[in-house]
């Protein structure tokens, strides 16, 4: 989560300049998929489309609470990681709701 923040803050913090007369603010939004997502799962396991699904699903989440942070969907354990992300947004707020997955949020000025 530290190396998110960091990522987001330090885009943030930095103008950047478009000619010589207009700065210009940029910001990040980052969403995250931990691979193996859950500790016990092997790697070689894992469907990654699943997870680049997750982490879009994430970023989602940063862009609908109004940008410049970051997110990480986290999957509980038993929970059919293809099942949630490629049955599209619905099938995530459910999960959410459930408690099959978890939400993990941030911003910019977040150092943990």
């Amino acid at each position: 989560r530290a190396a998110l923040a960091r990522i987001s803050r330090a885009v943030s913090e930095k103008p950047y300049r478009v000619n010589d007369h207009t700065d210009l603010t940029v910001t990040c939004s980052i969403g995250y998929a931990e691979l193996p997502p859950r500790r016990d799962d092997p790697v070689d396991a894992i469907n990654w489309e699943a997870v680049v699904e997750m982490a879009d699903q994430a970023l989602y989440r940063v862009k609908q609470t109004g940008r410049n942070g970051w997110a990480i969907l986290r999957p509980a354990p038993g929970t059919d990681l293809g099942a949630v992300s490629h049955t599209g947004r619905g099938a995530m707020n459910d999960a959410l709701h459930d408690g099959r997955v978890t939400l993990v949020t941030g911003g910019a000025q977040d150092s943990n």
